[in-house]
């Protein structure tokens, strides 16, 4: 008692120190606890990047906005430019001095035309970077530019396509395959209505150098004998559409880079875009398209296609399993390319490989696996009012014909088979079911 009250402080016993070095310590572990806690880091810069071009100067808008081409020639005559814009996101404000490096896979960056890193273009005092962006004479492709600056954590892309060089002395003249090579045209005489799934094709010509380098501003003549043929370029229009219009046999078309050698494809240089359709008033039978230079002395090309008449009788011939019908019109002609063949028989006795078939070249062929002898009834279907019949719609009117194949898939005979025309080969065993064309 006199100990304490004698103002002087109390010797800490064993326990005291013990309880004040944990109060000190945890008052420290909350402290740097405190210090250490993971904090969220704000991007401080931000940057965008667009494809201007040639010429350009760059501008925050430009750089922010979207590209001002969307394509270029990997020829690498002409240099456009890459725009970047680089500020702070706190701020809003330009930032000057920034090294923005550029990185790119198809093109080049840079004055040599060879470089694809532009190693650091330093930002100007409205904070625009930019670079000269050009082909490289041979790459081609999507390419995409990353734009970046490290130090502030900040990237951007974008992308262009980079289409072939074009050339510059023209060879020849290339035909490229059209999808279909059969059409029909529709008719409402009647008697032989008729509605086709094939009224026209596309077809793709390109003036070529020695090297197969597409070469623009070469003038041709396009003709056929039997059919129609329509300007399209890069394929902007729908086959049926222009069909439904056209009237001449003969076109003077120009090639260009902005034309497509594929309807899904990608601009190509000395390129030529049309459609050939059927002709209504011209007997069924072959077409000719021919296609000639007016602006050089270039050999000519033909291209062979087949215009048919409505479906009139099928045919059919089995080899190791392959089941084949052949469909053609009332004068032994192919039928219109995507005609719609079917194939039924029992389900207990097998399948074939697939139930409907459009036909090609005025055939439809499928593979039967039959575990035991059976009869396949084979049915061609098309409209003669509406749309076209096909796969996922079928047509009002019939043509059929059955084969009985062994398990093996060797044929054995055809049942239910009266005579529906002939043709140039000769007697065409069909049957005909469904309404007749009043």
């Amino acid at each position: 008692m006199a100990h304490l009250m004698s103002g002087r402080p109390r010797p800490a016993t064993g326990s005291r120190v013990r309880f004040i070095a944990l109060v000190l310590a945890a008052l420290l572990g909350v402290a740097i606890a405190g210090r250490s806690s993971p904090v969220h880091a704000v991007q401080p810069h931000v940057i965008s990047v667009s494809f201007q071009p040639t010429g350009t100067r760059c501008t925050k808008a430009l750089a922010q906005g979207p590209s001002g081409i969307t394509g270029i020639n990997a020829e690498g005559a002409v240099a456009n430019v890459l725009c970047a814009y680089i500020e702070d996101v706190a701020t809003g404000t330009p930032q000057l001095n920034v090294p923005v490096e550029f990185r790119v896979t198809v093109g080049t960056v840079g004055f040599s035309g060879t470089s694809r890193y532009s190693g650091p273009v330093f930002s100007t005092d409205v904070g625009i970077s930019q670079i000269s962006y050009r082909g490289d004479g041979k790459s081609t492709g999507t390419d995409t530019v990353v734009a970046t600056y490290s130090a502030g954590s900040a990237i951007a892309t974008a992308t262009i396509e980079v289409t072939p060089a074009a050339g510059r002395n023209a060879s020849r003249i290339a035909v490229i395959a059209p999808p279909s090579r059969t059409v029909a045209a529709s008719s409402t005489t009647p008697g032989s209505r008729y509605v086709s799934p094939t009224t026209g094709v596309p077809i793709a010509l390109q003036v070529q150098d020695w090297m197969d380098r597409g070469v623009n501003s070469q003038v041709l003549i396009v003709r056929t004998d039997r059919a129609r043929v329509a300007a399209n370029p890069a394929f902007a229009q729908s086959t049926a559409v222009l069909c439904a219009t056209a009237t001449s046999r003969a076109l003077v078309l120009t090639s260009a880079a902005t034309n497509l050698l594929r309807l899904e494809g990608t601009p190509m240089p000395g390129t030529i875009d049309l459609v050939l359709c059927a002709d209504a008033d011209a007997d069924a039978g072959a077409i000719v398209v021919t296609a000639e230079s007016i602006s050089g002395s270039l050999p000519p090309v033909t291209i062979a296609l087949h215009q048919a008449g409505r479906p009139a009788a099928v045919t059919t011939e089995v080899s190791a399993g392959t089941l084949t019908a052949t469909v053609i019109d009332a004068a032994g002609n192919p039928v219109a390319d995507g005609t719609p063949g079917r194939f039924l028989l029992p389900p207990a006795l097998g399948m074939p490989s697939a139930g409907c078939v459009p036909t090609r070249d005025g055939t439809a062929a499928v593979t039967v696996g039959l575990a035991e002898q059976a009869s396949v009834l084979v049915v061609v279907d098309y409209n003669i009012t509406g749309s076209a019949g096909t796969c996922a719609a079928p047509g009002t009117e019939q043509i059929a014909t059955v084969v009985r194949m062994a398990p093996t898939g060797a044929p054995v005979s055809a049942l239910d088979a009266t005579p529906a025309a002939r043709g140039a080969g000769g007697d065409v065993e069909a049957r005909t079911a469904g309404r007749s064309d009043p």
